[in-house]
């Protein structure tokens, strides 16, 4: 039978290691909490046995996933039960330790959100710990780990792509909300050449006999404008490990302190009929920017996954 639904979203965890400009972790007013264990296990069971999603689970939305207990008991229960995963993580705790766990859980992918790319970016827009030097060692590290250890596991390095949302801030004379991100083609060519060259090394070390493979943002029309891909995916670094560039996301135009709401759109999202979201308290929702849970279509500790998605109230906001 085909799946219900295409992307399920599991907040394993709403409390991060990072307190960054660009998301609203300092201004969410939800309680701070891991998600019971068991309440994952009947979800991640439900889900497996209707065969309820046809992406692997994505751990995401807020927080960050390696910051719950039993984290490494959840990965290896999916593991299990067979369902892909998606492990978003913002790398601050890719320290040896956590990458031998994670390549043992054996899964699908690995989102890193590195984000900023420089150390004062890093400073001044992340605002967390450890030093940006190891924190991109760490990075590094786990990138080299997948050749080390013959993983499958495909890596996805996501920075942050602020060009367009500096250029229409600046169009509408708010100078005060630009973020320096990676805001200029500039700075794309010049992170993708710092990680081509890694990559060449790690191919050399490992005799991968593989160069990096530009993708669709640095093919056709994108190639001399990268950030106006909008698949995002522009090199392949080395086998199975892609880097992207993704725009910046204002949460619904919200951002925290002192970015106030500077303008509103209208446009239309299909993903409310397409995705599916439990936060770390059960309350469960369509969008995987709603940070505050307000949606709020049911909740899973009283009621299963596929109850609340074939629910009255969830079709009639779809």
């Amino acid at each position: 039978m085909k799946p219900l639904i295409k992307f399920v979203f599991l907040e394993l965890t709403n409390h991060c290691n990072f307190n960054c400009t660009f998301c609203p972790n300092a201004v969410m007013t939800r309680k701070r909490q891991c998600m019971d264990k068991d309440l994952a296990f009947r979800l991640l069971d439900e889900i497996s046995s209707k065969n309820l999603a046809s992406e692997p689970i994505q751990l995401h939305l807020m927080g960050e996933p390696l910051l719950h207990p039993q984290i490494f008991e959840i990965l290896e229960f999916m593991h299990k039960k067979n369902l892909p995963v998606r492990f978003f993580t913002n790398g601050a705790l890719l320290n040896e330790k956590n990458r031998d766990r994670i390549f043992a859980a054996d899964i699908k992918e690995l989102v890193i959100g590195i984000q900023t790319h420089t150390e004062p970016t890093y400073r001044e827009h992340r605002r967390g710990k450890p030093d940006f030097q190891t924190y991109m060692k760490n990075i590094r590290d786990t990138v080299e780990a997948k050749f080390a250890k013959n993983s499958k596991m495909q890596i996805e390095m996501h920075y942050m792509n602020t060009k367009h949302f500096n250029e229409f801030r600046t169009e509408k004379n708010y100078p005060q909300t630009l973020f320096p991100l990676v805001d200029s083609n500039e700075k794309a060519f010049a992170i993708i050449d710092e990680w081509k060259d890694f990559g060449r090394k790690i191919s050399e070390k490992y005799k991968l006999n593989h160069q990096p493979v530009d993708l669709e943002g640095l093919k056709g029309p994108y190639k001399n404008d990268p950030l106006a891909c909008v698949r995002d995916n522009h090199c392949e670094i080395l086998p199975g490990v892609i880097l992207s560039f993704k725009e910046l996301n204002t949460f619904c135009d919200y951002l925290v302190n002192p970015i106030k709401y500077v303008e509103r759109f209208k446009s239309n999202c299909n993903s409310i009929c397409e995705q599916f979201a439990v936060l770390a308290g059960g309350e469960c929702t369509l969008c995987c920017v709603d940070y505050d849970g307000k949606m709020d279509v049911g909740n899973a500790e009283s009621r299963g996954v596929e109850s609340i998605w074939t629910s009255k109230k969830v079709r009639k906001l779809q």
